[in-house]
């Protein structure tokens, strides 16, 4: 016999602990939360910040190690080219009279390019007016040069056409940190900036030793040893020196492409060096030893051959010690920036479609200000303004000063850059401000220019070197 248990129910209610049971509790199955479409959102926005934190790093982790690898293998290449410099006597200061004496450009007497502007043997400058260092007027002007045999034997042995001829060593084009085209405008006195360039030496070169006419460093075949990180791969030299022009071979790498179409090798050294400086006391040589990395060895030339510039060297303007100018000069008309700076203003023409210059933070530029001519510096660069006797205008037109950058502004006009400087040139030029490692050590004279503006007296010269990764300062004693 079947009992009806609903009779049950309301007994149920009566006992402590126990629940009626309904309909909708045994057939209702129970209830599971879910995940919201915004929930699923903000999970996803969670996730994808982490992961482009995580891969931001992986890029600045590897220019890290690059810079590190950077900074380890020239701090080696530096100690080894100190060693070299002083096993090899590298810097004999016969060896480059020699390389000019033997080619018979000073007809037969010795010149030491060290004491005198090779530009005097080009005809550029009359030698009588070329800077020397034993001037008669007593000033002792410093002649500061680039020793760069590297540069010359790529040449020798890639460029087409081929540069053979040691004449090709007081060309004025050649010069380390000379201008070309419109880079520079002129300077404010009419005539011709003082933008010539470094002479570029070197005492390894072809066929160079005369009989009784000095030491010789080396066949030029044996340039990539000695100027190139020996950590880099180098193909077997090559011994015979005294193959024609046309039958030389790059040591590094056969030359590429049709000579007949002016096509050549461009070696992408991994790291390599040159030396920018001067001869002090005739036997102690002062400078920077500075290390490229994949320097790009070549000239650019027109459909006639002629040179319109050199690869890595870009010259522009520079301004260097921006600040307050106290005027103090000339009846006040004329002063340098007060303190010590560390601000440089770089500025160079406005042109359509004209390449601007290759700057980054951590790149190097270099005052390359230059005037070979004695008479010119005389009165450009050591001038007494004021009469008093004393030259107002204190810094020498010959230098080679290297410069980290470690700021830089955006590109922009002059005016824009640095309030203080006049407006004359905001329409056809651009220009940035740029911060660099040190206080400049040579700043650029300045006078009013309207108002409370300045401008230059005369153009100072800023190298944008971006292939240099590392200057040492040197001091090396020769013989």
């Amino acid at each position: 016999m079947m009992t009806d248990r609903s009779d049950l129910q309301p007994y149920l209610s009566d006992r402590p602990g126990l629940t009626p049971v309904t309909s909708s509790m045994t057939s209702m199955p129970g209830k599971r939360r879910g995940v919201s479409m915004t929930e699923v959102l903000i999970a996803i926005m969670i996730l994808g910040i982490g992961m482009t934190s995580l891969m931001t790093l992986f890029p600045i982790g590897l220019m890290k190690i690059r810079e590190a690898r950077r900074n380890n293998r020239a701090s080696l290449l530096a100690s080894n080219v100190a060693n070299d410099l002083k096993t090899r006597d590298l810097l004999n200061r016969y060896s480059f009279a020699a390389t000019l004496s033997a080619t018979g450009l000073t007809g037969g007497t010795l010149f030491d390019p060290w004491s005198t502007d090779t530009i005097g043997l080009s005809g550029t400058i009359p030698l009588a007016d070329a800077i020397s260092v034993d001037n008669s007027t007593g000033f002792g002007i410093p002649v500061v040069c680039c020793y760069d045999p590297l540069f010359w034997s790529n040449l020798a042995y890639t460029q087409s056409p081929a540069f053979t001829n040691v004449n090709q060593l007081v060309r004025p084009e050649l010069r380390f940190g000379r201008a070309f085209g419109n880079d520079l405008r002129s300077d404010p006195d009419g005539s011709r900036p003082s933008a010539f360039g470094l002479p570029r030496l070197t005492n390894i070169w072809p066929a160079l030793a005369a009989p009784n006419m000095g030491p010789s460093m080396g066949n030029i075949n044996s340039v990539a040893s000695i100027f190139v990180s020996q950590d880099d791969p180098v193909f077997p030299e090559f011994e015979n020196d005294a193959l024609p022009a046309g039958g030389r071979q790059n040591p590094i790498l056969p030359l590429m492409g049709d000579s007949n179409m002016g096509l050549y090798a461009m070696n992408e050294w991994e790291y390599s060096w040159i030396f920018t400086g001067k001869s002090r006391d005739r036997n102690v040589f002062e400078g920077d030893m500075v290390v490229f990395h994949r320097r790009q060895l070549y000239v650019n030339t027109d459909l006639n051959n002629n040179v319109t510039g050199i690869s890595g060297e870009r010259v522009v303007e520079g301004i260097f010690g921006l600040g307050t100018v106290p005027l103090t000069i000339n009846g006040g008309q004329l002063g340098y920036a007060s303190g010590p700076s560390r601000k440089v203003l770089l500025m160079w023409p406005k042109v359509d479609d004209a390449e601007r210059p290759d700057l980054r933070v951590g790149s190097w530029i270099a005052d390359v200000t230059y005037e070979p001519s004695q008479s010119v510096t005389l009165t450009r660069f050591l001038r007494d303004f004021d009469s008093d006797g004393r030259p107002d205008a204190e810094h020498g037109g010959q230098r080679c000063h290297w410069y980290r950058v470690v700021q830089k502004s955006e590109v922009t006009t002059p005016s824009e850059a640095n309030p203080g400087y006049g407006t004359t040139y905001d329409n056809s030029h651009e220009a940035m401000i740029v911060t660099v490692d040190r206080p400049v050590v040579s700043k650029t004279l300045l006078q009013r220019a309207g108002g409370s503006g300045y401008a230059p007296v005369h153009v100072n010269v800023a190298l944008i070197a971006p292939e240099v990764v590392a200057v040492f300062p040197i001091t090396l004693e020769g013989r």
